[in-house]
């Protein structure tokens, strides 16, 4: 499994004016907020920040921190509920029904993708992407070019900021996604096969599922995951992730903000 790596000391750098640690100090007598010093940064105990003497054993025995073998996200809430694959639901329901409008908005950008950032997560094939919101930031250019899409995303109550990302995802046969866990488990993702021949399967955790047309599932990329494109065309697929569904309104606000104060990517 992939790991991903820093140090406390992230907690000290500034972003957009505010470190993480001033931001945890400041709010650490709101009880709205109790869960989330419950939680981790890396192998650091958030309740460090409320309760110094008290998280001296977290601090400590921090391989304990997680409950699951393969659940390995850098910011860490172990108070939600945790499974690699979710069941349908009425987003995976919708993102079906959208399917015909999801890919006519798709052929009119396909030219315009471009090969996926983390080229570090590719060991072999192709894999490129086209970008309607990233780092919970709408890109006005790419949302104008896909109507029906850009609606659809903002008309669901947990997205498109429930982790940043919501794009178009093109994989040419042979390609391979190395396994690693997403930076968070504060939410799901999304999956809708767009056209695809059925070759190309991610595994979450122990279980594998390969994407067919016109279907969706929700997984929860926290978990260790990677992809194998096996099939003989590519596979294009929409993706969008939306926050936890048991996180509160001012829980994802703090998270939305100490993610940015620690400068994790999405991912």
């Amino acid at each position: 499994m992939r790991q991903h790596t820093s140090s406390i000391a992230s907690f000290f750098t500034p972003r957009n004016g505010v470190t993480a640690a001033r931001l945890l100090y400041e709010e650490r007598n709101n009880p709205a907020l109790a869960r989330i010093y419950e939680s981790y940064a890396w192998f650091v105990p958030l309740s460090l920040f409320r309760s110094p003497l008290s998280s001296l054993p977290a601090l400590a025995f921090r391989e304990r921190r997680y409950q699951y073998e393969d659940q390995r996200p850098d910011l860490y809430f172990p108070f939600l509920r945790a499974e690699p694959w979710w069941p349908d639901d009425e987003i995976t329901a919708l993102l079906e029904r959208s399917h015909p409008q999801i890919l006519a908005d798709f052929n009119g950008v396909e030219t315009q993708a471009r090969k996926h950032a983390q080229k570090y997560l590719v060991s072999g094939g192709d894999w490129s992407v086209f970008n309607l919101f990233r780092d919970n930031r709408k890109i006005e250019e790419n949302c104008a070019a896909c109507p029906f899409t850009t609606q659809l995303i903002e008309s669901l109550p947990t997205c498109p900021d429930g982790g940043g990302l919501a794009y178009y995802s093109i994989m040419a046969p042979g390609t391979h996604v190395n396994p690693h866990c997403a930076f968070t488990n504060s939410r799901l993702r999304y999956h809708l096969g767009l056209d695809t021949d059925g070759g190309a399967r991610i595994r979450v955790g122990k279980e594998s599922r390969n994407w067919q047309t016109g279907v969706a599932f929700v997984f929860d990329d926290s978990f260790d995951h990677e992809v194998f494109h096996e099939g003989e065309r590519r596979r294009v697929i929409f993706l969008v992730d939306c926050w936890h569904p048991e996180l509160t309104l001012e829980e994802r606000h703090m998270i939305r903000n100490l993610m940015a104060a620690l400068g994790l990517p999405d991912r």
